[in-house]
């Protein structure tokens, strides 16, 4: 994920001292997430979904099992963070949702494709 630079916080639709900037860039300053349970987690506490809910993962199951719940958790999180979905709750935070689809795109990408 890339850092945030001057050139995307103008593409950003939020206001010049927002907290939604702070929030944007506590998203994209990670150089890494580790793990997508990390990031799901960080999702739980500190960007709850407006609507929906993220599924817990749970402990006792197979490393088979678990990455076949974290790929259908990180697809549910492009929905349940999907921009368009969330444009009625302003536009601070639907760009917020717009950087977490992308996280979320990313680690799919990186953890379950393995692309």
């Amino acid at each position: 994920v890339k850092n945030l630079t001057p050139k995307l916080l103008k593409k950003i639709r939020v206001k010049k001292n927002s907290d939604a900037k702070k929030k944007i860039k506590q998203l994209t300053e990670k150089k890494s997430w580790g793990s997508p349970e990390n990031f799901i987690s960080f999702l739980r506490k500190n960007f709850p979904p407006k609507w929906g809910s993220i599924p817990p993962i749970p402990d006792d199951i197979t490393a088979d099992a678990k990455k076949k719940l974290i790929e259908k958790i990180l697809t549910k999180l492009t929905r349940l963070y999907h921009p368009d979905k969330n444009n009625t709750h302003g536009d601070d935070w639907a760009a917020i949702c717009e950087e977490i689809s992308k996280v979320a795109n990313f680690l799919y990408t990186r953890d379950v494709k393995n692309l």
